[in-house]
């Protein structure tokens, strides 16, 4: 995962996974409104939150 500073912008989008290994209906919904728009390439990283491991990338910046 990618060190955010004090001095850089950084957007990181994190995607919640289901305990089945799916996208929560919210983050299917963000992202394709960011493809849609053409934002994509203006997001930096995306970053995985599972459900069921809190020691997933996306749940451990979550707690940041």
């Amino acid at each position: 995962m990618t060190e955010v500073s004090a001095n850089t912008l950084t957007v990181v989008f994190v995607k919640k996974l289901l305990d089945g290994g799916e996208a929560c209906a919210k983050c299917r919904d963000v992202e394709a409104r960011l493809r849609a728009d053409g934002l994509m390439p203006r997001v930096d990283e995306i970053v995985v939150a599972r459900d069921d491991d809190p020691a997933s990338p996306g749940m451990v910046l979550a707690r940041r």
